[in-house]
């Protein structure tokens, strides 16, 4: 979960960090499974960091489960200006055609409710 929402809030797709061919795919997940991390946005709020962090731990018995990471996320929704935040995060290429953080949970099912 935490890679996804890190390419989503930084507008990255790792696998750009690759070059998509499966040799690359598995140094790459062997570089995550000795603790490497993408670096976070310096501009990104504390609690979505250690959201991110904690999510991400390398040990996976240490990281939350996904009820936590919902209820984490609505009230970060609900605390946190996130069309602020992207404007911040995405700085002059910041357009609201450019779906902004703030899009409405009933428009993905994907969401854990």
């Amino acid at each position: 979960w935490a890679i996804i929402a890190y390419e989503l809030l930084h507008r990255y797709a790792m696998i750009a960090a690759t070059d998509g061919s499966f040799a690359e795919c598995q140094a790459y997940s062997r570089r995550a499974s000795r603790g490497f991390r993408p670096p976070i946005h310096k501009k990104m709020p504390h609690q979505i960091v250690e959201l991110l962090s904690c999510c991400w731990h390398h040990d996976p018995s240490m990281r939350p489960d996904m009820a936590h990471v919902s209820e984490t996320v609505h009230t970060l929704m609900q605390h946190l200006d996130m069309e602020q935040l992207d404007k911040v995060l995405m700085g002059n290429a910041y357009t609201k055609e450019v779906a902004p953080l703030n899009v409405p949970p009933s428009m993905c099912g994907c969401l854990v409710s």
